[in-house]
């Protein structure tokens, strides 16, 4: 392990905080990637809506 220390810091970034900038740069890049592309097909937009609430769920979440 390499101590923590300013001058061992990637570009002047702390081990510490560099998940922050993995996060930030990882939705930038998400964004972009969904402005460029097609959207999906309709049935695949319904089956991802399906794994995230499953038939017979409503009774269940109020909807």
């Amino acid at each position: 392990m390499l101590p923590d220390k300013p001058d061992q810091w990637f570009m002047g970034i702390s081990p510490e905080a560099f998940g922050t900038v993995g996060a930030i740069v990882n939705f930038v890049v998400a964004w972009a990637v969904s402005r460029v592309t097609a959207p999906p097909p309709e049935h695949i937009q319904h089956l991802v809506e399906d794994v995230r609430v499953p038939r017979g769920a409503g009774v269940a979440t109020g909807h």
